[in-house]
């Protein structure tokens, strides 16, 4: 039994662990992400912005994109935060950026009543 209770303990370290990981800011940069979802959840469910638009990271900390995002800007910066979280901001609005791997990128965005859902991937 006591076994059972330090194999469950340990399982539940581990798990946790893994969820307080943030992204990794080095894959950001250096990549061209194409947006392949959007999707605004709150008011209703639905997607506002078209496919084909185009984003980047610099390596300096700032981003650019071809369609306004945040704040409605065409760029802004992006940093990890005081709490470990990699964010990007654009005025006095912030997203977080919650998973990257090397093709895919997930970006959340809430709004307050509402929460947008970004969904990137790299372009080819």
């Amino acid at each position: 039994m006591k076994s059972l209770l330090t194999l469950l303990l340990v399982a539940v370290a581990g798990f946790t662990s893994l969820q307080a990981q943030s992204p990794n800011p080095k894959k950001l940069s250096g990549v061209t992400w194409l947006l392949t979802a959007d999707e605004m959840v709150g008011l209703g469910t639905h997607s506002s912005l078209d496919k084909d638009i185009h984003l980047e990271f610099a390596a300096d900390g700032k981003w650019t994109t071809s369609h306004p995002l945040l704040n409605n800007q065409f760029k802004g910066s992006w940093e990890t935060d005081k709490k470990g979280k990699l964010v990007m901001k654009a005025g006095n609005k912030t997203a977080e950026i919650v998973s990257i791997t090397d093709d895919k990128l997930v970006i959340v965005y809430d709004q307050g009543t509402s929460k947008v859902t970004w969904t990137w991937e790299t372009a080819k």
